[in-house]
């Protein structure tokens, strides 16, 4: 059969057209022939004619019940229109009748995953390699989720191996470089970005990935080319959208955009989710939802709150879907709370009920959309109240985020109206703070600080710092760092190392400025007491003010170190301003990049004031609202009694 092997040809070269004319020629000649059938569903389901597709497999089953190939298209086809029973009753029909069959195996982890359960999306994904271990699509799928749960090692082997099997897939590519991303190969990752774009210019995702990875690196004349691009594909995500445009009407237009993707997918679950009638002597259930209960800065920050609350009137609940990295954070979490509940191996249906089940009044998520966020979560309407909190420095942009929770510093009362949120207003900084957080006893000097600096006169100079990573700042921020180095000669600058083609890049560009690249100082990460230790010793911290810190801010205000920032614009970039308007150092808000120059450069060579600057900013931690956590907690449990008495309709 010539034209049925030139049909099959055609197929495989995505020509499904030109294989549809030449199969429904086949069938109408030979209309009980199974094998054209087969393909000829194949045909019409690449083209997305699903019911057709449908129509023709079940003439298949009816003339060779014993297809498991057909049973397997079927399910294809039904899972496509999200018909997810009929899909899986006929993903096992197939493994009934063929029970090595590694494809069918395959399709029912993808079945999984669509639906949000990982756990049987894995242990049917094995189940598939241990038949074939050459199965492209399963051994990218599930590196795909290892890689996000964390398990970085087996999802390279994994991705590695489906590269061998096509080394020319551009999805294969952005995989396997995401997984190389995480573990921090940076130059690696970059290569096989590239290398997808290449092979497939219209994936969106990548540009997406690939900017990130070039911010991190300091890549940023490519960076720019990246943007461009992405900008006419449309796959701006919301994240990128915070970094790298001012539009406050921007952000919230592509915010909102995913948050209604990410409906749109929980409708899928069909989820009837019933709400309670809240008794006047119970305790009111708060739960804090969250893939950062670790060593990552939102599990610092967090991590007082829960102990905090007044166990009188709330109940307190963690629903972490994050890895379980045995730190310090983690476990002061776990104690801190009245209920740690692990969700990573549920779905996002499954989760939403397990925390309707435990009747939590208020949901607060802190990881929105960032990366490994689980917004379906919250799509699928557990609690009656859903708060947006810390993780994500913007509008989440949802219908099913009810209250967003600022200061007035963060989003003044004239832009409330860029997000979707209900804002609550914190009376002094949005910000929880931890005035207690211990310090190392092993005492830093500037002389171990720069012990590996070749700058000779490193132990007298006024030390700088910024422990931000480098995807927070580009090259003008930079270019007035190089501006501050030539004005005050005597001084360094330290800054966190991310790689060393980053910390090339950095010298390079100090270099070009005239600056000895030796008066950059990049140091890498320590246990958070030894760190803040090690801070303590620098002069002044210098904010990327467009992209400003948080967690980093509040650290070095704690340790006695003043920071200095421009007024920002935005959420995101007026985390600093927050700080310092509740601190009482509102002067060390500059107006204007020139005058952030200024201020910085004025303090370094004025010692007396600086020494006085930064003993007034040593008693913050005793004396400033700012890191007053118990008031904190105090004024956000007044909040959420004000939301539970705000009339919202409860549901049996």
């Amino acid at each position: 059969m010539k034209s049925f092997d030139t049909a099959v040809r055609l197929l495989r070269e995505g020509e499904y057209k030109k294989a549809q004319k030449i199969l429904e020629g086949i069938v109408a000649k030979k209309p009980r022939e199974t094998r054209a059938l087969i393909n000829l569903g194949v045909a019409y389901k690449n083209r997305g004619l699903l019911s057709e597709a449908i129509k023709i497999y079940l003439k298949a089953i009816e003339l060779k019940p014993k297809s498991f190939a057909a049973y397997n298209n079927l399910a294809n086809a039904y899972l496509e229109q999200n018909r997810f029973e009929l899909a899986k009753e006929n993903f096992l029909k197939a493994i009934e009748i063929k029970p090595d069959y590694a494809e069918g195996y395959g399709n029912l982890g993808v079945y999984y995953q669509t639906k949000g359960n990982k756990t049987l999306a894995k242990k049917y994904y094995n189940k598939a390699i241990s038949f074939n271990p050459n199965l492209f699509d399963t051994l990218s799928n599930l590196s795909g989720i290892l890689q996000i749960e964390g398990n970085n090692k087996i999802a390279l082997e994994l991705a590695r191996r489906a590269l061998e099997i096509d080394p020319d897939n551009a999805y294969a590519c952005n995989n396997l470089a995401n997984i190389l991303r995480s573990i921090g190969d940076l130059d690696e990752a970059r290569k096989c970005y590239r290398k997808a774009v290449k092979l497939d210019p219209r994936l969106a995702g990548v540009y997406a990935n690939l900017l990130d990875l070039l911010l991190r690196l300091g890549e940023w004349g490519e960076a720019e080319k990246i943007h461009k691009k992405m900008d006419g594909l449309g796959a701006e995500t919301p994240f990128l959208a915070l970094r790298l445009h001012r539009d406050l009407n921007h952000h919230l237009t592509i915010a909102r955009s995913f948050s209604t993707r990410i409906e749109g997918e929980a409708m899928r679950s069909n989820l009837r989710l019933g709400y309670w009638l809240k008794r006047k002597k119970e305790k009111i259930r708060i739960g804090y939802l969250s893939g950062n209960f670790c060593k990552h800065p939102i599990g610092f920050v967090i991590s007082p709150i829960f102990s905090l609350h007044d166990r009188k009137m709330f109940k307190v609940f963690a629903y972490s879907y994050g890895p379980n990295d045995r730190s310090d954070v983690l476990n002061e979490i776990m104690k801190s709370v009245d209920e740690f509940v692990d969700i990573k191996g549920l779905s996002d249906a499954q989760a939403a009920r397990k925390i309707n089940k435990s009747r939590i009044d208020i949901l607060i998520d802190l990881t929105g959309h960032t990366e490994g966020g689980r917004m379906g979560i919250l799509a699928n309407r557990p609690s009656p109240f859903q708060i947006s909190y810390l993780g994500f420095c913007g509008t989440s942009g949802a219908e099913f985020i009810d209250y967003m929770i600022v200061d007035k510093t963060l989003v003044p009362k004239k832009e409330a109206k860029f997000y979707s949120e209900k804002l609550i207003y914190m009376p002094d900084c949005y910000q929880i703070n931890d005035g207690t957080r211990k310090v190392s006893d092993e005492t830093y000097t500037k002389s171990n600080l720069l012990a590996t600096s070749k700058f000779r006169d490193a132990e007298r100079s006024v030390v700088f710092c910024s422990f931000n990573r480098p995807f927070k700042f580009g090259r003008q921020l930079l270019g007035a760092w190089m501006k501050i180095l030539k004005r005050v000669p005597k001084s360094v600058l330290v800054l966190w190392h991310e790689s060393k083609t980053t910390d090339g890049n950095l010298k390079r560009f100090a270099k070009k400025e005239g600056i000895d690249p030796n008066r950059l100082i990049f140091v890498e990460g320590l246990p958070k007491e030894e760190h803040l230790s090690r801070l303590s010793v620098c002069d002044l911290a210098l904010d990327p003010y467009e992209y400003s810190g948080g967690a980093t801010t509040a650290n070095a205000l704690l340790v006695g170190v003043p920071v200095i920032t421009v007024k920002g614009y935005s959420y995101l970039s007026r985390m600093s301003d927050s700080m310092l308007h509740s601190a009482g150092l509102s002067t060390l808000i500059a107006k204007s990049l020139n005058e952030y120059v200024t201020l910085v450069v004025a303090l370094a060579k004025n010692k007396e004031k600086l020494a006085k600057l930064k003993r007034k900013v040593s008693t913050l931690a005793t004396k400033s609202k700012l890191f007053n956590a118990p008031l904190f907690v105090k004024n956000l449990e007044a909040e959420y009694l004000k939301i539970m008495g705000s009339g919202k309709e409860n549901r049996e």
